[in-house]
């Protein structure tokens, strides 16, 4: 799971959301990210805290080059503890890395969401399941 702690929120202007770039789309079409808890939502956040559980890793200073309803990509700082010799008494090592948002699903709340995550450091790529709890309880079954 995903945990955005903070983030930009585009602006609003006559029914119509701003998307990167100054394009604009309808605001119904947006596709968010899960806020803190994997409930609530944020559009190009800024910060984004990777794991509900234990926030060992984690990304500051988003910058997106693309976001629309399939996909987002940013690049941005990467912070991993190196949980050694635990992850309580772990170093967090920070890098530059990007990441990437995708797989759109619809939850309870009626948003659109991204399910997935990739994200890649210098030491290598990793994915995460993403999704919102009230995707999955809306189901009734794990998210996929």
């Amino acid at each position: 799971m995903i945990v955005v702690t903070a983030g930009a929120v585009g602006g609003v202007a006559s029914g119509f959301a701003r998307a990167p770039g100054g394009a604009r789309s309808r605001a119904g079409t947006r596709v968010y990210i899960a806020l803190a808890g994997c409930s609530g939502h944020a559009y190009e956040p800024a910060r984004v805290v990777f794991a509900c559980a234990d926030g060992n890793v984690y990304a500051t200073g988003l910058r997106y080059s693309s976001y629309d309803g399939r996909e987002a990509k940013a690049s941005g700082l990467i912070h991993t503890n190196e949980c050694t010799p635990s992850c309580a008494s772990g170093h967090f090592r920070t890098s530059a890395g990007t990441v990437r948002f995708y797989r759109v699903v619809r939850c309870a709340d009626r948003r659109r969401y991204f399910s997935r995550t990739h994200y890649q450091v210098a030491k290598g790529a990793y994915s995460a399941d993403i999704e919102p709890f009230n995707c999955a309880a809306s189901r009734g079954a794990a998210a996929p």
